[in-house]
This record gives structure tokens, sequence and C-alpha cells, in this order.
């Protein structure tokens, strides 16, 4: 039998295309027993945020948690990964995201599959809360704002606790 994953993956940006952009991804998974485990990740202030670039990384950091979670799990099953995202540009004008976002495909297609569905902006609102989170964190300021790190922060959540 398969192992499942059911990711949802957004990003954001605030002041897209102005002075002091900042970006921000999120990618939720909520397990059989609803419980979320949340990843994000603030953009660096190089290269200039925008929210192409926010997009595709919440797609590479869903890639990324999938390919972490093949490597540690002990029985090589299959594995099934339905990315959900309300992204559907991918123009070459990030090429270096896009071919990450690739490469990290073909690693993860090593274990198993990925489906990748649209969905409505609706319907990826945890996710895009989240970003919105990390964005008011970096835009009103808090311990981690400057940080330019590229590990992503992981959370553990609570169905309900928003």
């Amino acid at each position: 039998m398969p192992y499942t994953m059911s990711l949802y993956a957004s990003g954001g940006c605030r002041r897209n295309g102005q002075n002091g952009p900042i970006a921000a991804a999120a990618v939720v998974m909520t397990n059989k027993y609803d419980r979320r485990t949340i990843w994000t990740h603030r953009q660096p202030s190089s290269p200039t945020p925008t929210s192409q670039r926010a997009q595709l990384c919440a797609i590479i950091l869903a890639l990324e948690q999938a390919q972490i979670k093949a490597e540690r799990m002990h029985s090589c099953p299959h594995m099934d990964i339905t990315i959900h995202t309300d992204s559907k540009r991918r123009e070459v004008a990030n090429r270096d995201l896009i071919e990450k976002a690739l490469i990290l495909e073909g690693k993860v297609l090593e274990v198993g599959t990925v489906d990748w569905l649209w969905v409505p902006r609706g319907q990826n609102e945890v996710a895009d809360a989240v970003v919105n989170g990390v964005l008011d964190e970096m835009e009103f300021g808090s311990e981690d704002s400057d940080s330019d790190s590229d590990a992503p922060i992981r959370a553990p959540w609570e169905r309900g606790s928003w």
C-alpha cells in the first residue's frame, strides 16, 4: 500500500514591484487525525522578492518535505504525493526556482508519484493564512523577521488553532 501525502502550498508577496517587498512561502499537511504540520520559508531580500518567486518557493518547499519524508521512511514504500496550489504561473522569469523545483520533483518521482492539483484560492485558505501570518511578522517585526535563512520553519498545528 502506498504512503499518501497531501500538501497545500501557497506563496505571497507584499509591496510586489515596489520598494521593500517581502515574500514568504508556506506548506500545510493535514494527517488522518486532522493534525496539521506547517512549514514556512521567508524569502531573502535578494533576489528581489516577487509573488511568482514566493509561489515557486512554496512548490519547492512542498517537494523538499516530500523528499525528506521519503528519506526517513525505513520500509521505502511507494509514495503518492498530491500538491495543491492556487498558482498557475510557471513562466521563465524565475528559471532558477523552476529548475530547482524540477530537480526536486525528479527526486520525489524516484520513490513514487506526484500529482499537481490547481485549487481555487478559497480552497487553499490554510496555507494562504500561514503565508500572511509570516508576512505580518516580517512586516511588523518579530525576533526572526530579519532572518534570511534558507531553512524552513516547521510548526505543528492542531485543527481549529486559527
